[in-house]
């Protein structure tokens, strides 16, 4: 069946276009009539023995698709519209403009142009996406000569957002150049580029030679003139631009040592040791207002001082610790831990206040009652109506504690001669639980009730800890309402706790 140039009829599964025997199909342009194939080629589709591969403009195809042309876009219109070009392949999308997938057939890589305003100067950037862990990435994106890495609005060259620039290997550090310098300097001799690096475990920042180190223990150390010297055994600073022998500041001297305030002329209190001529305060211009690290010296006019029976420390108004507070004489398992969450580890927590009855000369002393579980209790009080009862606890119990572990406690209350009646309580559901009496002794039985439970924000309590192993203090629970239940009776006579 010929082809007809304003299209076939009848097509079925047998008809193709194409060639029978092992020669490639070709479509030529320009045929011109005198020859069949004295057209230019313009697309050739190689046989099997070529690998069934796709060539334009190219009559040996390497690859599946192989396309040539001179290269070089077109010029633009006055609105910045591409004309005809010597590109070899070109995609346009406001989208994705280019795809991968993997050798499974699932999408791994693509090109989109994103943020096309539709104008001459806001065109789109350029994005590259990754779908490694199954979802699309923006991995770089070019705007304006500038490179984005995690962000589609890079602010320099190479502008990184969400995470760190890392280098690594024998040739890993940071160079960066001098910004009065022009080009790159291989060999800096005078500033003209730096590094920062980092080998043997100790961070370098070197520009010839190493200028300044870190050590993995925090001590830096400095070359060339500068405000610190190695050299000395104490600390001196550049007062006089000249590093003239005697000046330093005054009180870092010997190793470990200070003195502040001209304790005995500047002397040197010894290494590991400290002076201070007075009470040091850390807020206000009041001395000792704040710390006084003196035990209760004699004379003091400057602050509070500390009480006869202290041994001197810190004497201050409020403490903040962002971690932890750590008291006893045991240093691997301290007495008394206080974290950051909230929790408290102690071997006995009481309350000391004036005693109720003689404030002036006696103290009541109660402690906590202990258990081996993060609970919480309600209680109150309610009554029968028609051997019944239900009893509704706050509206946040069932978001707080645990679904088991939950208890209720009954005790019947007695007013004269009346009878009474035993009672049983239901489970606890929906935040609430029924009573009912176990006999028709007494319909309106009055009663008291407890209910206990087990925190849910809380992880089951380690009631064993091997010696040496410390809370990590490392979560915060939501605060509790510390409102007593209320309890009242509805209209249909049930007991309700609020």
């Amino acid at each position: 069946m010929p082809w007809e140039l304003n299209g076939n009829a009848g097509i079925g599964a047998s008809h193709f276009l194409g060639t029978r025997n092992a020669a490639p199909l070709i479509i030529r342009t320009e045929n011109g009539g005198t020859s069949p194939v004295a057209g230019a080629e313009a697309m050739r589709i190689t046989p099997a023995a070529g690998g069934r591969r796709v060539g334009i403009r190219t009559p040996n195809p390497l690859y599946q698709l192989h396309v040539t042309a001179p290269g070089g876009v077109g010029p633009e219109d006055a609105n910045g519209v591409s004309q005809a070009g010597n590109v070899p392949i070109v995609a346009q999308s406001d989208s994705t403009a280019f795809a991968v997938l993997n050798a499974n057939g699932r999408q791994a890589f693509a090109l989109n142009i994103d943020g096309n305003q539709g104008t001459t100067n806001a065109r789109g950037v350029p994005t590259l996406y990754d779908k490694y862990d199954g979802s699309w990435q923006p991995c770089l994106s070019l705007r304006s000569g500038s490179v984005g890495i995690g962000t589609g609005v890079p602010q320099r060259r190479l502008h990184v957002e969400d995470t760190e620039i890392h280098s690594g290997g024998s040739g890993s550090g940071f160079s960066f150049g001098n910004r009065q310098t022009a080009g790159f300097v291989q060999n800096p001799g005078g500033g003209e580029r730096w590094v920062w690096y980092a080998s043997g475990g100790i961070a370098r920042l070197w520009s010839g030679s190493d200028k300044l180190t870190v050590m993995t223990n925090g001590d830096v150390a400095l070359s060339g003139k500068h405000a610190f010297r190695s050299s000395d055994p104490w600390l001196r600073l550049n007062q006089d631009g000249a590093f003239s022998a005697g000046v330093h500041t005054p009180g870092l001297l010997a190793p470990g040592s200070l003195n502040v305030g001209g304790v005995g002329g500047w002397s040197n209190p010894g290494t590991g040791n400290a002076e201070i001529g007075a009470s040091l305060a850390t807020h206000g211009t009041t001395p000792g207002q704040q710390l006084n690290t003196s035990h209760n010296p004699a004379g003091a006019t400057t602050g509070p001082g500390f009480p006869s029976w202290s041994g001197g420390g810190i004497n201050t108004w409020d403490v903040l610790a962002r971690g932890a507070v750590y008291v006893g004489t045991n240093i691997d398992s301290p007495q008394v831990q206080i974290y950051a969450n909230g929790t408290l580890i102690a071997p006995d927590k009481r309350f000391r206040i004036d005693h109720p009855l003689d404030p002036e000369r006696r103290f009541l002393v109660h402690a906590c009652l202990e258990g081996p579980e993060s609970a919480v209790y309600y209680r109150g009080q309610g009554q029968l109506e028609g051997g019944r009862a239900r009893v509704e606890l706050p509206e946040y119990f069932e978001a707080l504690v645990r679904t088991d572990d939950r208890t209720v406690t009954l005790t019947p209350c007695c007013a004269e001669d009346e009878p009474i009646s035993v009672l049983a309580a239901s489970g606890i559901a929906d935040g609430a639980f029924d009573v009912r009496a176990a006999d028709d002794r007494n319909p309106r039985q009055s009663f008291y009730w407890e209910v206990k439970a087990v925190r849910a924000d809380m992880e089951p309590l380690q009631t064993e800890e091997r010696k040496g192993e410390r809370n990590s203090g490392a979560t915060q629970g939501p605060a509790l309402s510390t409102r007593a239940p209320e309890i009242r009776i509805t209209r249909d006579r049930e007991a309700v706790v609020t």
